[in-house]
């Protein structure tokens, strides 16, 4: 990775946390919120940076996958938390709408229990040019 990206997204994270103690990443354990994670934990000092993966249970294997997403963040000295939906009747008229909005509502609620700044969600809206 380049410095230039580097010193951009660390830059965008000094501006996300602000004075704040801690921040939440949204892992997924995909190849952008994978970089995104390793760039926080490189960048963290002192905070705390803590890491939450959704189980929204639409795929088998889910929650495999939340779990090696856990074990890739304590690999990196972050604490990780799994976060799991459990769909009502009324969320099968628009499924991937639903699981949408509950990934969302669920990160606000890990970002509460956790007392940490909103969740980093994305590692594109950090690096992509800015135009004036």
């Amino acid at each position: 990775m380049s410095d230039l990206l580097r010193a951009r997204v660390e830059a965008e994270l000094d501006r996300l946390a602000g004075d704040f103690g801690r921040i939440g990443i949204a892992f997924s354990g995909g190849g952008d919120s994978a970089a995104l994670l390793h760039l926080a934990a490189r960048w963290r000092q002192g905070r705390v940076v803590m890491a939450a993966t959704v189980d929204h249970g639409l795929r088998p294997d889910l929650l495999a996958e939340a779990e090696a997403a856990g074990d890739t963040a304590r690999t990196l000295g972050l604490s990780h938390s799994i976060l799991h939906w459990q769909r009502g009747p009324e969320d099968r008229a628009n499924l991937m709408a639903a699981a949408r909005d509950a990934r969302l509502r669920l990160w606000r609620i890990g970002r509460a229990n956790m007392r940490s700044r909103p969740f980093c969600s994305a590692i594109r809206s950090m690096i992509r040019p800015r135009h004036s």
